[in-house]
């Protein structure tokens, strides 16, 4: 497996893998993503920013991933632990026929190996509250909770965000 940057050529690759995860939400009962996000326009405009990552499986795209310095501004209010520079991970996918393989688990440890090769100190995200697994999965990777935020859109529930210093 390669870790490359997304091209413009597969916008449609991304933004379909993206449509399998609102998929995948849906079929476990929690609605984080749906016809309003993430949209086409999000992911291209993650690609012409360069921030749009991914894994690559016999020439094919089998997950994605935003990394961005765009921080939301629901950020600002925490108390995170890590100095500048960071990045934030935004709208990490892994298509629906590799599920349950380690791809999501290789893809961040990927990531991870990107920011520091671009000397960054931390990685900040956030993930859905109700998405159990995923909860799990960054705990297992030793992010550390920093705490919850609320965003405008979303009054449901509210979003755990995590950070890992890069060393």
């Amino acid at each position: 497996m390669k870790f490359v940057q997304i091209e413009k050529t597969a916008l449609n690759v991304a933004f379909s893998i993206y449509k399998s995860c609102i998929e995948q939400h849906a079929n476990q009962g929690f609605y984080q993503w749906d016809e309003t996000y993430p949209t086409l326009k999000i992911v291209e405009q993650d690609i012409n920013k360069h921030q749009l990552f991914g894994l690559e499986h016999q020439e094919h795209i089998i997950a994605v991933v935003a990394v961005t310095d765009d921080e939301p501004q629901e950020y600002l209010k925490l108390n995170w632990k890590c100095e500048s520079p960071y990045v934030v991970v935004h709208r990490l996918c892994v298509k629906k026929d590799y599920l349950r393989m380690g791809i999501a688990q290789k893809l961040m440890l990927a990531v991870e190996q990107f920011v520091k090769e671009k000397n960054y100190n931390s990685i900040r995200l956030d993930t859905f509250s109700l998405n159990r697994g995923a909860l799990q999965f960054y705990k297992k990777l030793h992010y550390k909770q920093i705490g919850k935020v609320c965003f405008s859109k979303r009054t449901d529930a509210d979003y755990t965000c995590f950070e890992k210093e890069i060393d």
